[in-house]
């Protein structure tokens, strides 16, 4: 007969597995990684393209130029007039490609080398281009229009993500005409995202990468009254190449490893039990043995 204790043994082990398997609802990525903390860089950004003293007549330019190799990568950030114009991982081959949008007139172009952990290296040579008051013809230009200006910043020059944390975006777009129609590309295969802001102010826009490595994000804001910015952001990770991940390895089945382990051996732990309380591999009877029953007999007489 099963005795209370081995009903509760297996009763305690059917309820873990049913908890494990509640719990079996995804699939999940055990990340094994190795990361040292984040070197500054010693040597500055150079800045090859455009020249220095160039003039255009474009509202966009693109930037590019060397940077320091390092692991983890480096994130190099241009600067249009001492204000942030955007950002860009700087490739494995030690070089940076982006384009940013230049004001009217004079302006002097910085790049600055920022780790990942937010450590500046040194800044690069400054290049001073200048532009004419020739308006590109359909391009995205927040000198379009009358009223206020529209204005995009982001609260810290990229953004960082990892296995386990999303990427967001958190800044604020003001001024120009409400709504806002907003359109990211997160630079991961065709993903893309569209919004329609009816408030200004503090923004967050989220997105969940599937690939550890560095991407460049494509932001863009138009208004309602024909005004448009273009910028360009790296988005970062601490947890890959370049930042020295060693491996995956994705589990062959759903759920916790810990919790899953634990519930089998709570099942196996029950199942012995119970054999061994029910099983009998001895019978104990009683066995008549000749010379014990003629002394019985003797003494009955």
């Amino acid at each position: 007969m099963l005795s209370l204790a081995g009903a509760l043994a297996i009763l305690t082990g059917v309820m873990a597995r049913a908890t494990a398997d509640s719990i079996m609802s995804q699939e999940e990525n055990i990340y094994v990684s190795a990361r040292n903390p984040a070197p500054i860089p010693t040597e500055p950004a150079v800045i090859t393209n455009p020249h220095d003293g160039s003039t255009t007549s474009k509202s966009r330019v693109d930037v590019s130029g060397t940077c320091e190799v390092m692991d983890p990568a480096i994130v190099v950030v241009i600067t249009a007039n001492g204000l942030e114009a955007g950002s860009t991982p700087c490739e494995p081959d030690g070089t940076f490609l982006i384009s940013i949008a230049v004001g009217q007139g004079k302006q002097t172009l910085i790049a600055r080398s920022l780790t990942i952990t937010g450590d500046y290296g040194p800044d690069s040579e400054p290049v001073t281009i200048f532009r004419t008051n020739f308006i590109d013809v359909g391009a995205l230009t927040n000198e379009a229009g009358n009223g206020t200006p529209l204005i995009l910043t982001i609260d810290e020059p990229f953004i960082i993500f990892g296995p386990a944390k999303d990427a967001i975006w958190l800044g604020s777009i003001t001024g120009g005409t409400l709504p806002y129609h907003v359109h990211i590309v997160w630079g991961e295969g065709k993903a893309a995202s569209d919004y329609l802001v009816k408030t200004s102010g503090q923004q967050h826009f989220v997105y969940h990468y599937r690939i550890m490595k560095p991407h460049s994000i494509s932001f863009e804001v138009k208004d309602s009254g024909g005004r448009g910015i273009l910028r360009y952001y790296a988005a970062v990770t601490p947890y890959v190449p370049p930042a020295g991940i060693i491996g995956t390895v994705r589990l062959p089945f759903r759920g916790s490893l810990p919790l899953a382990l634990y519930g089998l051996y709570l099942m196996l732990l029950a199942a012995f039990g119970y054999l061994w309380r029910n099983s009998r591999p001895f019978a104990y009877a009683k066995v008549p043995v000749p010379h014990a029953v003629a002394a019985a007999r003797r003494r009955r007489r």
